[in-house]
């Protein structure tokens, strides 16, 4: 079970690309719109660009990663800043951190 954990660590992530294979949309009892997937087997997730992309704006280019947690990356100071306060990106960082060690 710990190594099918870390093995998810290090496949979804932010700027992961997730792919759903013939989903159906349904209302939920709360009338909300949902999407219904058969099984795990018609999800795909595919990390590869995961690294070369910033977590705030999705743009590829030179990326730093968060000085504390190592896992956040961004683009510029500007993009580091609007994640660590209009995402919260500090109520996540020291989690983050635990979990670096894995990845």
């Amino acid at each position: 079970m710990k190594q099918k954990f870390i093995e998810g660590l290090k496949t979804f992530r932010p700027n992961c690309i997730v792919s759903i294979i013939n989903p159906y949309m349904r209302m939920a009892q709360d009338m909300q719109s949902m999407i219904r997937v058969e099984s795990p087997e018609f999800i795909r997730l595919d990390p590869t660009s995961a690294d070369k992309k910033c977590y705030c704006c999705g743009k590829e280019s030179k990326i730093l990663p968060c000085s504390k947690c190592l896992m956040a990356k961004y683009c510029s100071k500007e993009c580091q800043k609007a994640d660590w306060i209009q995402f919260n990106h500090k109520d996540i960082c020291n989690h983050l951190k635990a979990l670096s060690t894995f990845v």
